[in-house]
């Protein structure tokens, strides 16, 4: 049974400060694969903006994932949820991968940034979803910039240790697209390559 940590998120665009996170838990061994789960759609109940097409993400992630696999590690793309064309409850989702790749053991990994709005999560129909969840699944915690890790809302919740906070976002990525500025050290160079090849985040 390998051990996969799955790492969620808009990937609006992918860039190094998720490909750092990745690297490092595979060089820790905390898993045996990650898998990146990009989002159909973004939880209604926050408000963000609009994400690029799933065709357009999906192609970044792509380039990735190349890069990761040009290092010897184990990554790949699970699109479940921009299959299902729908919006996906984290816990449904891990369900339904669960009963795909049950020779699997399935871990989710987030940022510190999402600790204090966690227990709003969604889970489908059912209420309550916290801390219940964490008797099915194993959920992982890595540092983001300005959000350090002071308190856990769940007992239950591992820190990822060993790792610098992630300081990178996909929104300073999109902000310094939109002004013309460059991206260098951002994103993978592949990636900037694709932004500017598509005329991608200009307004």
């Amino acid at each position: 049974m390998n051990s996969i940590g799955i790492l969620g998120g808009s990937f609006d665009p992918p860039h190094k400060g998720h490909q750092a996170l990745v690297s490092a838990v595979l060089e820790q061994k905390l898993f045996d694969e990650v898998w990146y789960l990009p989002a159909a759609v973004h939880d209604p109940q926050f408000d963000k903006p609009q994400m690029l097409s799933a065709e357009h993400r999906l192609a970044m992630l792509a380039l990735v994932v190349t890069d990761h696999k040009q290092k010897g590690e184990v990554v790949r793309i699970e699109s479940h949820e921009i299959d299902q064309k729908k919006e996906g409850f984290t816990h449904r989702t891990l369900r339904e991968l669960a009963a795909k790749h049950p020779q699997h053991k399935l871990s989710f990994i987030i940022g510190s940034d999402q600790l204090a709005k966690l227990h709003l999560w969604g889970c489908d129909l059912e209420a309550a979803c916290f801390p219940k969840v964490f008797a099915e699944f194993d959920w992982y915690v890595y540092p983001r910039g300005g959000s350090p890790i002071t308190k856990l809302p769940f007992d239950q919740l591992k820190v990822i240790a060993g790792v610098e906070p992630m300081e990178i976002s996909s929104t300073e990525a999109r902000r310094r697209v939109a002004l013309g500025a460059l991206v260098v050290g951002l994103v993978h160079l592949q990636v900037e390559e694709y932004i500017q090849n598509n005329h991608l985040y200009i307004f």
